[in-house]
């Protein structure tokens, strides 16, 4: 189905990941992260490749969806990708929560690592009303007590 000429200018934000249905098949997908539209769709038979999601943006965009910002899963060379074409990047919540936990664990020893996983853990967490200004104020805070020990 397809996405009235009014509608595309108001998508402002999609999402872009690979799902995985067994070792070599799967699907590239961009949503619109306000509605859960489908936006693009394609089966691959390998690997995902950061051509794959080049080949996503600029479709959407011979289509004349201009996202403003973009949220990914951290894979190396996306960002530089949508940068390069004026998208805003985020990560996603749940592979930022991962990444950190990969270098900290899910049980730090070190008062650094203990608080840094609580910021991240409250980044996450519905639970807890959290925006830029709340969590710029408890990274910052984190690094002027702990810059040195960086």
């Amino acid at each position: 189905e397809s996405i009235p000429e009014t509608e595309k200018s108001k998508i402002t934000v999609i999402a872009m990941d690979t799902t995985y249905f067994g070792r070599n098949s799967g699907v590239v997908v961009a949503i619109n992260a306000h509605n859960g539209d489908l936006l693009y769709f394609k089966e691959i038979f390998r690997s995902e490749t950061n051509k794959d999601y080049e080949l996503c943006i600029e479709t959407l965009l011979k289509a004349n969806i201009k996202p403003k910002a973009c949220v990914i899963d951290g894979r190396q060379g996306v960002r530089h990708i949508l940068e390069n074409h004026g998208i805003v990047v985020q990560l996603c919540q749940f592979h930022l929560k991962l990444m950190v936990k990969k270098y900290l664990t899910n049980n730090p020893v070190l008062d650094p690592n203990k608080e840094l996983k609580l910021i991240v853990d409250s980044v996450c967490n519905r639970h807890i009303e959290m925006d830029e200004q709340k969590f710029l104020h408890m990274i910052v805070n984190w690094h002027g007590r702990y810059r040195f020990w960086l």
